[in-house]
């Protein structure tokens, strides 16, 4: 793609129209993100959500709805005893039921063979998704191996986890000292630091900078009208009190209420964790958004799909390209490094990778890959574009058991460094002039600049040596000096 400045025209008052234009590379591949939204009951929260995912193809959303939950000991009722689950009480008891010590779910959007077995307790069977949501779900549904295979699904695999607020969820759902707190933007308060019955306060979104310079909280372009559909929407009911907001972590949105209690309380949190990022959405629900407004409003979609994007897009493939930039000047030497990764996302050395370039016009050119003896799984690729225009890099990793191919592209300009910057910027030329031992000498005073420089000898000058006795000329000299010597002492009297 070519970018012109609207009002760019080239004139003759324009010194340097070669920057009024640029040429960018865009990324235009389809991408899907896939999204497993856990549940602990049927609620409004998930289908509102999975309808604002439909409306994207992007967005692969996979929810998990738990519709009973496991009993912790074994009823003994005589001669209705069973094993199943009480959900299927009265069902056919030689059919394979679930057991009354394991949860029942329902599985929406799903593939056949796609958790079948409720949620993961494996880390590798985590790693196909970009983001974990988990809603109403409370601690106590976790085994220690769950809880620890999401935690490491966030540092290792950089994937993302959202928890939303709820009367079973954070502080309240008993995930204050489990794996799951230390990967969270903000400590939790205990059960017992909780209150008893917490008042459902009506309150609104209140975005922070840092929300609307994300994108994230932003529904329309003009700030005041932003601001004013967050103002004035349909208020929420419920939040989750947190203890500490730990540093480093970003509050997007705050709530605002007339409650004392509630106004000022942060609404979305997150923080980076390892390679991936968790964050709070402390809010009960965000339904109500929808409800209370017209059929064609739809601020409520709008803000889940930004929201699923953000904490997606941030989720590496298992081939990653490093050390990428917007263009490369044409000549000059490309290294674009790929770090490759395993289907448990651990990095792989001694790979007999191979790369391949092809040009613009789809000539094909030379590239070397070399393994990095400093970073593990580190591969690095050569070559130099002889062309302006998109070149076009397939990575190979070299085996079966690794991740497919990765395609790259970079695009190659001419060199145009100079005119990127082409304005008169008088304090770098001061500092260039004081690094190199000149002196600066602004623009008024151009016209004498001349008589500041001194001569001094070039560098490049040549010197040599000729015998005057070898010139004929020399002799003619010394006989006229000779001469004039002569008729000078003659007429002295002297001769």
């Amino acid at each position: 793609m070519r970018a012109r400045l609207a009002d760019a025209e080239e004139t003759a008052e324009d010194r340097a129209p070669a920057n009024n234009a640029r040429a960018l590379l865009l990324d235009n591949r389809e991408k899907q993100y896939h999204i497993l939204f856990l549940c602990g009951r049927p609620n409004w929260e998930n289908a509102f959500i999975r309808r604002a995912a439909e409306m994207d193809r992007q967005l692969k959303l996979t929810s998990l709805v738990r519709v009973s939950g496991k009993e912790r000991e074994f009823k003994y009722r005589g001669d209705r005893s069973s094993l199943a689950n009480p959900l299927f009480e009265g069902f056919d008891a030689s059919r394979e039921l679930p057991r009354y010590d394991e949860s029942v779910f329902i599985r929406l959007g799903a593939e056949e063979q796609e958790l079948i077995g409720g949620y993961p307790d494996r880390l590798e069977d985590l790693f196909p998704y970009h983001l974990i949501v988990w809603s109403e779900i409370e601690a106590e549904f976790f085994s220690l191996g769950q809880m620890e295979a999401t935690r490491d699904y966030v540092r290792q695999r950089g994937g993302a986890l959202l928890l939303l607020g709820g009367p079973r969820s954070l502080g309240q759902g008993g995930y204050a000292g489990t794996p799951i707190e230390a990967l969270l933007p903000a400590r939790l308060l205990a059960d017992s630091s909780l209150p008893p019955d917490p008042a459902l306060q009506p309150f609104q979104a209140d975005p922070a900078l840092e929300g609307l310079a994300s994108g994230v909280w932003s529904l329309d372009p003009d700030p005041e009208k932003n601001a004013s559909l967050w103002k004035e929407g349909p208020a929420l009911y419920g939040l989750n009190p947190l203890a500490l907001i730990r540093p480093g972590a970003a509050m997007a949105a705050r709530a605002s209420s007339q409650s004392r209690a509630l106004d000022g309380l942060p609404l979305f949190v997150s923080q980076r964790y390892g390679l991936g990022r968790g964050a709070i959405l402390a809010s009960y629900a965000t339904w109500p958004w929808r409800m209370g407004v017209e059929p064609e409003d739809e601020r409520h979609e709008r803000f889940w799909r930004q929201l699923a994007r953000s904490l997606c897009r941030e989720t590496p493939d298992a081939i990653e390209a490093r050390g990428k930039q917007d263009s490369y000047p044409v000549g000059a030497p490309v290294r674009l490094e790929f770090l490759v990764r395993d289907r448990r996302f651990e990095s792989r050395e001694g790979l007999e990778a191979t790369a391949i370039v092809r040009g613009p016009g789809g000539e094909i050119l030379a590239a070397a890959v070399e393994e990095s003896i400093e970073e593990s799984g580190v591969y690095a690729v050569e070559f130099a574009p002889e062309a302006p225009g998109a070149y076009r890099i397939e990575f190979a990793p070299g085996t079966t058991e690794n991740p497919p191919a990765r395609e790259e592209a970079i695009l190659a300009t001419p060199d145009r460094r100079e005119f990127d910057n082409a304005r008169y910027d008088p304090e770098y030329l001061r500092r260039l002039a004081r690094a190199v031992g000149g002196e600066f000498v602004p623009l008024e005073e151009l016209g004498g600049a001349f008589e500041k420089i001194p001569w001094r000898p070039s560098q490049q000058a040549e010197y040599g040596r000729a015998r005057l006795w070898s010139w004929p000329g020399f002799y003619l000299v010394l006989a006229a000096l000779a001469l004039a010597e002569w008729l000078w002492r003659r007429r002295r009297g002297q001769a």
